[in-house]
């Protein structure tokens, strides 16, 4: 990767002319040796890049839908139905939920490197399988009137292959939209795996919540909470059938034919040394990027019920309907967000989201703990609009830091790292700090625990934004250019014509010696610098 303070100088301008200054800048380098030819430049698929957007977004809206579910009946349903009456049953539950964050990382690492060594789309869909049946298992167990300890010992099995499929499915289904779209569009198109998380947890928490009010309580924990969690199942067959229809993507072949030619051991030893050495940078950028895009995720949607009903003393029912309306609220502005990352870059959109949090942090906590239905949704509103801004922009910028052959390992051993790690915990740092700090300082500080952590989420996004060139419009490492329409391809290639041209004349024929690393495309790395 080039580390000339020039080129890093370069990628810190912002706006749409700057985009486009740094898509020329591409096809500049890829001129200097010769002018690009139509081989050189993809047109994709439209009706295929649909299908592989619906299909990847699928699974991330059965993972949040199981998310959803299962967090709005783990106070009081689960604990009944699977660990009776015992004074450890809510210790039970929540030692489940962090089950979860224990296993991820190693399905992280066993899917990443299955998915850069036979393909995305197998990994994919052995993933959304794996899902659906985990949460269709639980609705079929026993409860603990039946069998005892058993029941919840049968529930951790379920939760076990829940995720351990969980941790190769968001990283592989960013890595599979990001190599099928076109790079004028790979943000918005990107953004739909995100809509699929919000949408997922929405859908599974208005199930319970419906479920609830015309089922009731009592029903509800006899045989009602079986319903949202035995429907997974058809729905994850439908997911899983579009995928099993899908092709992997074009730069994946492409570089499996690569392999081929160079006849390179491909193993996971080697893969996994190439990752901390050669792209060391890279994996450290996108951890660290990943955990600032997603502390917001986990305040606003594990952390935020039991703040409002333990710390500011609201109904349950009230809490759970302000983050059912702040996962709406995503939902209706994300693909917004993404759309407009593809005219005017990445960088400027979570610079922006980055500020808002960090100056906004504090002051939505404080109407927070006032007793008005409006402040809260004024609160909840700003968060949620500034987490839109954040998820749209993950699935385009975080694949562009890595090369085709260990995209989705890295990106996968990264992602479930800084979610397990610093991401998942926040509900329980969160609540064990205000627990001891409650009465050893003022309000203003216990109270505000998440407000703080918000803002050293933007600290560290603000950082790693140092190190992150501008990746809007830009073909992914190691890529071929990708358009959706044909009439793009001489438009590039005029231009290509035209910079080896003015190549030529500047530095001669026979001037190979100018400055910038090449990556694996031919091209000068602008991702990471």
């Amino acid at each position: 990767m080039s580390s000339d303070v020039a080129d890093a100088d370069d990628s810190y301008g912002y706006g749409p002319n700057h985009v486009e200054e740094e898509r020329s800048k591409q096809i500049a380098e890829r001129s200097r040796e010769k002018p690009l030819e139509q081989d050189d430049v993809t047109v994709v698929d439209k009706p295929l890049v649909k299908k592989a957007v619906t299909a990847a977004s699928l699974g991330n809206c059965m993972e949040w839908y199981d998310m959803g579910v299962f967090g709005f009946l783990a106070a009081g349903v689960t604990e009944q139905v699977f660990y009776g009456e015992s004074d450890w049953a809510r210790v039970g539950v929540f030692g489940t939920l962090a089950l979860g964050f224990v296993i991820r990382p190693f399905g992280g690492i066993f899917f990443g490197f299955l998915g850069d060594k036979i393909g995305r789309q197998k990994v994919l869909a052995l993933t959304m399988l794996l899902m659906s049946l985990g949460t269709f298992l639980i609705g079929c167990l026993p409860s603990y009137n039946s069998i005892g300890i058993w029941a919840a010992v049968g529930l951790l099995a379920c939760r076990f292959l829940q995720s351990f499929s969980t941790g190769g499915e968001y990283a592989g289904a960013t890595t599979f939209i990001a190599e099928y779209a076109p790079d004028r569009k790979r943000a918005f198109l990107g953004s739909w795996l995100d809509f699929g998380t919000y949408a997922g947890f929405a859908i599974g928490s208005g199930t319970v919540t419906l479920l609830t009010a015309v089922l009731g309580t009592e029903t509800m924990v006899d045989w009602g909470w079986r319903i949202p969690f035995l429907i997974a199942l058809p729905m994850g067959m439908v997911g899983l059938y579009i995928r099993s229809k899908l092709e992997d993507s074009p730069a994946f072949k492409e570089e499996q034919q690569k392999s081929e030619n160079r006849q390179k051991a491909d193993d996971s030893r080697s893969r996994f040394k190439e990752i901390f050495s050669t792209h060391r940078r890279a994996f450290l950028v996108c951890l660290g990027l990943v955990v600032s895009f997603n502390v917001l995720v986990y305040v606003l949607t594990s952390y935020l019920p039991s703040y409002f009903t333990g710390v500011t003393e609201f109904s349950a029912n009230r809490a759970n309907m302000l983050v059912l309306y702040g996962c709406v609220l995503i939902v209706v502005c994300i693909n917004m967000f993404g759309r407009l990352s593809d005219r005017v870059g990445r960088r400027v959109l979570i610079l922006a989201a980055a500020i808002a949090q960090l100056v906004l942090a504090y002051p939505v906590f404080l109407l927070f703990r006032m007793d008005s239905l409006l402040a809260q949704i004024v609160g909840v509103t700003i968060l949620g609009v500034i987490l839109a801004c954040f998820a749209a922009q993950q699935a385009a910028s975080l694949p562009a830091l890595f090369p085709t052959n260990v995209r989705f390992s890295a990106l996968s051993i990264a992602f479930n790292i800084g979610i397990c790690i610093f991401c998942g915990t926040i509900p329980l740092v969160a609540d064990a700090t205000f627990t001891g700090l409650k009465g050893k300082v003022p309000d203003n500080i216990s109270m505000m625990i998440p407000a703080f952590m918000l803002i050293g989420a933007s600290i560290l996004c603000l950082i790693c934004l140092r190190f992150v060139g501008e990746s809007a419009l830009q073909p992914l490492e190691g890529s071929k250019l990708q358009v959706d329409d044909e009439s793009e391809i001489e438009e590039i290639l005029r231009e290509s014509r035209h910079h080896h041209n003015t190549w030529k004349r500047t530095h001669g024929r026979g001037n190979r010696n100018h400055r910038g690393g090449r990556n694996q495309g031919g091209t000068r790395d602008h991702r990471v610098v």
